[in-house]
């Protein structure tokens, strides 16, 4: 059997969770990876049926505009089987930008676990780390990790109370406005599940 599939291309791996959270929460879609194309954008692969699909699609490209970043999508509805390993790829890892290059649902620590998620993006290493340690000196939130996206930006991702992630944002983005490296910064307060599989374990 087919399946339907749409692919949004998004800029930045904040805007990138956020829209795939939002896409998760208003249609009964799939997400069997993200994927980094190693130009700081990445491509949310959504699986499901036709009318679903086309729904996350649509919502998809209408959030990107409302956060104000690029974003690309198509919609093939009835994706041969044959061309499935494209979709559900195997873990890779890039030498180019030493990291891996797609991030898979995994059964990790966060399931069934409530709290607001931080994402800060930054140009460059030092920006980051500063916005790091900003971050986790600020307020009472734990790290869950970075992630290199290409095109030499970094992201640092927490977790916490909403209030408590927000203050580390604030905080963060001063620590890398500092460092001339600050890119954006974005917060999803209630997780989806499926979302919260794909984090860095």
């Amino acid at each position: 059997m087919d399946l339907c599939l749409g692919i949004l291309e998004v800029q930045g791996l904040g805007p990138t969770f956020v829209i795939a959270d939002q896409v998760l929460k208003v249609a009964w879609i799939q997400i069997p990876g993200i994927e980094l194309n190693s130009l700081g954008g990445l491509t949310i692969k959504i699986v499901g049926d036709a009318q679903a699909v086309t729904t996350a699609v649509e919502y998809g490209d209408h959030l990107a505009s409302e956060l104000h970043v690029s974003c690309t999508s198509t919609l093939l509805l009835g994706y041969p089987q044959s061309a499935h390993s494209l979709i559900h790829c195997e873990p890779r890892y890039s030498l180019i930008i030493e990291d891996r290059t797609q991030l898979l649902p995994t059964n990790q620590q966060y399931r069934g676990q409530q709290f607001a998620i931080g994402f800060l993006e930054t140009q460059g290493f030092i920006g980051m780390v500063a916005a790091a340690d900003a971050m986790l000196k600020a307020t009472d939130v734990s790290l869950i990790g970075k992630e290199k996206i290409g095109a030499t930006y970094v992201d640092v991702m927490v977790k916490g109370d909403l209030s408590s992630v927000r203050e580390a944002l604030e905080a963060g983005q001063v620590a890398a406005d500092v460092a001339g490296t600050f890119v954006g910064s974005y917060v999803i307060a209630r997780p989806h599940p499926d979302l919260l599989a794909l984090l860095p374990e």
